[in-house]
């Protein structure tokens, strides 16, 4: 994500936030003086945080007004209800600060023809997808942000649409090591993306899940398929 963002650990146009709150925490140690709050279901945050095990879909108890920059990335698949999410945020956000979100849509993309209807990579993208809306916690949502943020009250919205392939098929330099790195974030989570979903909403045996997974990490290793998917990297403003 570093790499799709230029090398910038956030696209918000924030020099020196003095208190961060990280929905689903990852690293964060740029800010030394900030304070920060991780919010996840798991405590796995770096030290300079300060964890709180909490669920960001329950009512949030922060003081209003109080953070600077509240970011989340990557949390596709985890919210039910992404318009009360932004509600909240927006209350909890300074007048004046960003909310920054960081999100793929799954929906798989190829632009040339050179995926076909026969794809395994396309037949596991769908069940995925298929999954996720069944369980209410959709994985296409990212397109639809802007405007349940321009709902929430946010201005200064700009949603910026990047490429993320999903093999070093690109000529471009920058979008080959892209691809490379996200190949094999793909392939190596797989199962854990698949074994769940696929069982308990598609009644799908573990080893027909596994002959598909086997298929599809062929697919996404083959640099013949030129396939993506769109990162949106969305900001925006509470107005002051």
């Amino acid at each position: 994500m570093t790499i799709a963002l230029d090398g910038k650990l956030h696209a918000a146009p924030l020099d020196n936030p003095q208190r961060i709150m990280d929905i689903g925490t990852g690293t964060a140690d740029i800010y030394k003086s900030a304070q920060i709050v991780g919010n996840d279901l798991s405590p796995i945050q770096p030290k300079c945080v300060s964890f709180e095990i909490d669920d960001v879909e329950s009512d949030w108890t922060y003081t209003p007004a109080s953070f600077d920059l509240i970011f989340s990335r990557y949390m596709l698949g985890s919210i039910q209800d992404w318009p009360r999410l932004f509600e909240q945020i927006f209350k909890a956000l300074k007048p004046g600060g960003y909310i920054e979100i960081l999100e793929p849509d799954s929906t798989l993309r190829c632009d040339d023809g050179s995926l076909t209807l026969e794809s395994a990579l396309l037949e596991w993208n769908k069940l995925f997808v298929d999954a996720a809306e069944i369980s209410g916690r959709t994985l296409v949502g990212a397109p639809k942000y802007a405007s349940w943020l321009e709902e929430a009250g946010f201005v200064d919205i700009k949603d910026a649409k990047l490429m993320l392939p999903n093999s070093p098929w690109p000529k471009d330099k920058r979008l080959k090591e892209l691809g490379g790195y996200h190949m094999a974030a793909l392939t190596e989570s797989l199962q854990g993306l698949s074994l769940r979903l696929f069982s308990h909403f598609h009644k799908m045996t573990v080893p027909d899940i596994e002959t598909l997974l086997a298929r599809v990490r062929k697919d996404i290793m083959n640099k013949n398929l030129h396939t993506f998917y769109n990162l949106h990297s969305i900001v925006a403003r509470k107005p002051t």
